[in-house]
């Protein structure tokens, strides 16, 4: 599994909390096309904004990450 940037892997985080409303960044997506996040469909029109909500590869990247970073 690919190495993620901490900045990608703390967006990572805040979704696998539940799903929350982003602009369409860069960092959010890059983490789409890797599939890691998913649109739920709903829209925010005064701002903009649309909800994800992180996928099943996405929290087994976090879930990775996590492992990596842990002290032997």
């Amino acid at each position: 599994m690919m190495k993620l940037k901490p900045a990608y892997l703390y967006q990572l985080r805040l979704v696998s909390y539940g799903p929350r409303f982003y602009a369409r960044r860069h960092a959010i997506r890059y983490l789409e096309k890797l599939g890691y996040l998913q649109p739920t469909g709903r829209e925010r029109a005064e701002d903009r904004t649309l909800e994800y909500a992180i996928t099943e590869a996405g929290q087994q990247a976090l879930a990775a990450a996590s492992e990596q970073s842990k002290p032997e």
